[in-house]
């Protein structure tokens, strides 16, 4: 009798240990922040209604609300910190750049030509 009890108690308490360990949350795998991505060209247009900024031949960067774009003139080089995000471009920052010539242009468009 002795031995059942102890067999019953084991089982038991390893039930138990079980439940626990399944009722125990998962923790959530954590987001990883999407790559930085940088582009230098010149600027076509700015909206400083709608936050954007548009290059040449890059297309629309989207900055987030209360952008300061007001400095941003059509014709300079800038360098835009984005990301993608579904079918736009969220930019955090905007610099001014000097502008490049054929060379740099080929070496900074060069990884984006290798793959069409």
């Amino acid at each position: 009798m002795h031995k059942l009890l102890v067999s019953l108690a084991v089982v038991a308490s390893l039930g138990a240990s079980s439940v626990a360990m399944a009722a125990a949350p998962m923790a959530a795998p954590a987001k990883m922040a999407p790559a930085a991505i940088t582009t230098t060209g010149a600027v076509v247009a700015v909206s400083t209604k709608f936050c954007t900024v548009t290059l040449a031949n890059e297309g629309v960067f989207l900055f987030g609300k209360g952008c300061k774009l007001s400095k941003i003139t059509v014709g300079e080089w800038v360098t835009i910190t984005w990301w993608k995000s579904g079918a736009k471009r969220e930019a955090t920052k905007i610099v001014a750049s000097k502008s490049m010539n054929w060379a740099d242009m080929m070496k900074a468009h060069m990884p984006s030509m290798m793959k069409h």
